[in-house]
């Protein structure tokens, strides 16, 4: 899959380098962590502040699947106290039939 949509960050403290795609998405996100960590932590936030999902990985190549409604989320990532926010749309899949 071509990374041509790279997400940047809201808030990136401490230089969190990673790279999110696609963006906007039709459900799967994937995430590749550049740096060394022993625990990378994801959260999946709607609009509201709510929290939807939260994943843990030791990889450094990791897929989040967004929920099914189309909308605006944001992506919290932290690895060994580097946090960065990041900003996602979930398009609407469309069956063309």
């Amino acid at each position: 899959m071509p990374k041509s949509s790279f997400t940047q960050p809201l808030r990136n403290e401490n230089t969190l380098e990673l790279s999110l795609y696609p963006n906007p998405s039709i459900g799967t996100l994937h995430l590749e962590i550049a740096q060394d960590f022993r625990t990378a932590t994801s959260e999946i936030i709607n609009t509201l502040g709510q929290v939807l999902a939260q994943t843990q990985t030791s990889d450094r190549n990791s897929r989040l699947v967004l929920p099914n409604e189309a909308g605006i989320y944001f992506i919290r990532v932290e690895a060994e106290r580097n946090v960065g926010v990041y900003r996602i749309v979930k398009k609407l899949m469309v069956n063309s039939e």
